[in-house]
């Protein structure tokens, strides 16, 4: 099954254009996406509630992309939005044991996302 691995929004074209990459042979099971104009934290909440890590997370023509994902080996994840870099809870996040898998830019708000378990290096 080939999935998307990479998602980015070109920018200083004359039309807003999304370039994207496909992956085989990853132990990904089941991926979905979806593109809001604004974050999407409830999209992120109800991929949670049905097994799906976010594993892409982009900005860009004005729109939030996000990819999720079953089969990561992820355990547990974790985001967050701040107009700073990091958030201010960046660092109990990673001494709870999460590492950064995720991280854009857009709208004027960082988006981080964090996760634990799997093969994160």
């Amino acid at each position: 099954m080939a999935v998307l691995s990479t998602l980015a929004a070109a920018s200083g074209l004359a039309e807003p254009t999304w370039i994207l990459t496909t992956a085989t042979g990853t132990r990904y099971t089941a991926q979905e996406w979806r593109t809001r104009t604004n974050f999407p934290s409830a999209e992120i909440r109800d991929g949670w509630d049905r097994n799906f890590f976010v594993t892409s997370l982009t900005h860009g023509a004005g729109n939030w992309a996000l990819v999720m994902s079953k089969g990561t080996g992820y355990t547990d994840q974790a985001w967050r939005t701040s107009t700073n870099f990091p958030p201010a809870d960046f660092d109990s996040l990673r001494a709870s044991g999460y590492q950064v898998t995720g991280l854009s830019y857009g709208a004027g708000v960082w988006a981080l996302i964090m996760s634990r378990g799997g093969s994160i290096a």
